[in-house]
C-alpha cells in the first residue's frame, strides 16, 4: 500500500503541475492573437471538411500528435488533423460554440463518443514555432 499510495502521490504531482502549467501557457496569449489563433484554426478545418466532400455532420478533430483510441471508426466520424496542436481552451471553444453546425452543417468533437478520450493533447509544444499566417507570437 505504500508503494501504490507513493504512485498516486506522483500522479497528483503531475497533474497539478501540468494544469498549472496550461494555465500559464495560456497567460502569455492576448485575446486578439486567441481570436486569430481561432479563425486561423475555423478556416482550416472548413478547407479540411471541403477536401474530404464528405456528407458526415460530425468531425473528429486531431492535433499533430494525431491521438487515437480507434474506438470510433474513422468512416462513421471522419478525423480532421490540424495543421497544429491547440489549448484545451481553443478545442473547447471549438466544441462548445460548433461554428461550423449554422453555415456548414456539421459539428466537432476532440473527445471519443465511446470512451471519452480526448483526440487531441490541448498543449502546444514549447520552443517550436507553430506560426500561423499574421501571428508574430510564437505560442503555440
Amino acid at each position: 500500500t505504500e508503494l501504490r499510495h507513493l504512485h498516486l502521490d506522483i500522479v497528483i504531482d503531475q497533474l497539478h503541475y501540468i494544469l498549472y502549467f496550461k494555465q500559464i501557457s495560456m497567460a502569455h496569449l492576448h485575446a486578439d492573437v486567441l481570436e486569430l489563433r481561432f479563425q486561423s484554426t475555423c478556416n482550416y478545418i472548413i478547407q479540411a471538411w471541403e477536401d474530404k466532400e464528405s456528407q458526415k455532420d460530425t468531425f473528429a478533430i486531431q492535433c499533430l500528435c494525431e491521438i487515437d483510441c480507434y474506438c470510433m471508426s474513422a468512416v462513421e466520424v471522419p478525423q480532421i488533423v490540424l495543421d497544429r496542436c491547440l489549448y484545451v481552451c481553443e478545442l473547447d471553444k471549438l466544441f462548445v460554440e460548433q461554428p461550423f453546425y449554422q453555415s456548414h452543417g456539421f459539428d466537432v468533437l476532440w473527445h471519443c463518443n465511446v470512451c471519452t478520450n480526448e483526440m487531441s493533447c490541448g498543449f502546444p509544444p514549447l520552443g517550436v514555432p507553430q506560426r500561423i499566417a499574421g501571428d508574430n507570437n510564437y505560442g503555440g
